[in-house]
Parts: C-alpha cells; sequence; structure tokens
C-alpha cells in the first residue's frame, strides 16, 4: 500500500468518515456526471468532497494542480481558501471571551497599544460584524513585482488617518478586521497566531498557515491560475495564508456544528451580522449562518452554514446543511466563479436520492 493511501486511511479514521458505500453508486454516477460535464467545460478545476452522516458519497479532483499541467490534483492538495480564514480569528477571539480573558465589548486600543487614536472608538464587537469603519487592504497600490509583507500592511493602517465612517454605523468586508483580531489573539494569549491555531482550533495538518505565496515548498500544494493557464503573479509574505484540503474543511465545519471549538452561544453570535443595514450581502465571520426558531421550545438551531472564499483565482465553498447532515467542499484553483452554482447543484441530488 502506498505512503499517500495510508496516510487517507488514517485521516479518514481520525475524522469519523465512512467510505463510499456502493448503495450510492447511482447518486455518484449523478454527481459525477454533472461535474465532469463542468471539466470538460473548463468550469471546474479543483476537488470536491461530499459527505452525509459520516459517509463519503463523493470525492473526486479534478484538473491540474500547476499551470503547466504536469501534475494532475488528487485529493491529498491544500488550496488557499480566501475569506474562510476569517473564521479562525473570530473563533479564537471567542474562546477568549469564554475564558473571560477579553470583553467583546472592549475597545481594541485596550489591546492593541500601537494603534492611531482612533483605535479608541472600534470595539472588538465591529471588527467581528465588520463595522468599524476601517477601509479594505489596498494590495493593488504595490508594483505587481513587489513582495507585499506584513510589515507593509500594518504600515498602511498605522498611516490611516481617519475612519471611513463611525463604528457600528455602516460596513465594509475588509481583511483589517481579522488582522487585527490575529493581534488580539497574539497579544492576549502571548502565542504567535500559527501557535494558537495549532494547540486550540486546529487539530490535524489538513488545514495550517504557510507564510509566503508562491510557495517555497510545491508538494501536495495547488497553484491557482486562469482560463489560460496563466499563473498568478501576486507575491506576498505574511504568516497568515491558510491552507486547506477538503478533510481540513470537514473537520473545522463539523466541529463549529458540534460546538467543540466554541458554545452555541458563542456561535450563535458569529452567526450574526451588524444590525445596521438590510443589505443581505452582509456577512458575519461565520459567512452565512442560516438559522430557524423551534416552534415549541423556541431555541435557535442553525439549519445551514455557508461560507466562500477566493484569493487569486483560488475559489472555493463549504456548506453544512446541519438538518440532513450534508456536507459539500469544493476547493478549485482556476476561478470560474462558479463554485455555489455547482454546489447547489449536487445538493439537490443528493437532496432528491432521500426523496
Amino acid at each position: 500500500m502506498k505512503t499517500t493511501s495510508k496516510f487517507a486511511i488514517i485521516i479518514l479514521l481520525l475524522l469519523g468518515i465512512k467510505g463510499i458505500s456502493q448503495t450510492n453508486s447511482k447518486l455518484l454516477k449523478q454527481i459525477d456526471s454533472l461535474l465532469t460535464n463542468n471539466n470538460q467545460d473548463n468550469t471546474i478545476n479543483g476537488n470536491i468532497l461530499v459527505i452525509q452522516n459520516s459517509e463519503i458519497l463523493y470525492e473526486k479532483s479534478f484538473g491540474f494542480a500547476e499551470p503547466n499541467r504536469k501534475i494532475k490534483l488528487n485529493k491529498d492538495f491544500k488550496f488557499l481558501i480566501g475569506s474562510i480564514y476569517k473564521e479562525f480569528p473570530a473563533v479564537a477571539i471567542m474562546q477568549l471571551s469564554e475564558k473571560g480573558l477579553i470583553n467583546l465589548e472592549d475597545n481594541i486600543d485596550k489591546y492593541i497599544s500601537e494603534l492611531p487614536s482612533w483605535s479608541k472608538d472600534i470595539s472588538i464587537k465591529n471588527l467581528l460584524q465588520y463595522s468599524a469603519g476601517l477601509p479594505d487592504i489596498q494590495t493593488k497600490k504595490y508594483p505587481q513585482d513587489k513582495i507585499i509583507t506584513t510589515k507593509d500592511i500594518f504600515n498602511d493602517l498605522l498611516n490611516i488617518p481617519n475612519l471611513i465612517y463611525k463604528p457600528g454605523t455602516d460596513y465594509l468586508y475588509t481583511n483589517y478586521s481579522p488582522l487585527l483580531l490575529m493581534k488580539i489573539v497574539e497579544n492576549v494569549s502571548g502565542k504567535t497566531f500559527n501557535e494558537y491555531s495549532k494547540t486550540f482550533l486546529f487539530n490535524s495538518e489538513n488545514i495550517n498557515i504557510k507564510t509566503q505565496y508562491p510557495y517555497i515548498e510545491k508538494e501536495n500544494l495547488a497553484f491557482s491560475f486562469n482560463n489560460e493557464f496563466v499563473p498568478d503573479n501576486f507575491k506576498l509574505e505574511i504568516p497568515f495564508l491558510f491552507i486547506s484540503n477538503s478533510y481540513g474543511l470537514y473537520d473545522w465545519f463539523k466541529r463549529i456544528d458540534e460546538n467543540s471549538l466554541i458554545s452555541e452561544k458563542s456561535k450563535l453570535f458569529l452567526g450574526k451580522t451588524a444590525n445596521i443595514l438590510s443589505d443581505k450581502s452582509m456577512q458575519s465571520p461565520f459567512g452565512k449562518l442560516y438559522t430557524t426558531k423551534q416552534s415549541t421550545s423556541r431555541e435557535i438551531s442553525v439549519t445551514e452554514h455557508t461560507h466562500d472564499g477566493s484569493f487569486g483565482n483560488f475559489k472555493c465553498i463549504a456548506r453544512r446543511f446541519n438538518l440532513e447532515n450534508i456536507t459539500i467542499i469544493i476547493l478549485t484553483n482556476q476561478n470560474t466563479n462558479n463554485v455555489y452554482e455547482i454546489s447547489e447543484e449536487v445538493y439537490k441530488l443528493v437532496i432528491k436520492k432521500k426523496k
């Protein structure tokens, strides 16, 4: 047995996942037909994993890991996950809150002393709900051959003279919010965010952090490229480039659902958007967390947790449907902006199987 096969089996055992059942062969063929057609139309290049009740319904890799088209993807490959990473500092903040180490209503100058005076007006809650009044990170202002570093990003932050709106009065999905949350976690815990993540967030190497892109090492790491197979040319040296394979995101969403990382109360709090607009495009730290209220107990329960992310031509989506116990993970490195639509079609096929 090959080493990679042994490793895959160990992953399945650790995550409590059963192998593909023969009884689902018809469903498997339907999903495969859907995705194969997309691949032939050059509308998917990546990995997909579909699990229900801890049983793999479908798993397959399509296309290539790099623009030269010499290395084919397999299920072990990891992809940059874009905005899904914003869940990690948010969960870490709630862990510290549950331990009484921080107060979500505190202004952030209490935890980060070197920020300008506007930090006295921003609460941790504002950061979590993207209502802090901070602009987005302006990476496009740098030359294409410039390697953008953490120092560059924080220098830009320190040079922001004024907030673009009063905290709590508007919304902007800025990457400064999770970056400041990470800084708070580091200052309170005394650990780098990478160290904190390995101890309190991730229970395997299926999700981890890289310090630069393009990567130094290349084994089982997917590179991004466009439809003409031209590679992305961005260059970063920042210690929070989160990568994951399909199993990593499956495990993360499962543990969020089971409240093994934070409490139900904290989870529901992170699922809320800022209470300032009726704009349905607003996202919470969990992307989109859909809930329902029980008619008898009036308790609120989560029905769906969906989050998508993009980074250059990387595009991914993770969706967990709690009522049916279905999880769909799609990771791509050739962005065609259709991962939500594909996940919806796959979901409908799985639901149809049950009827």
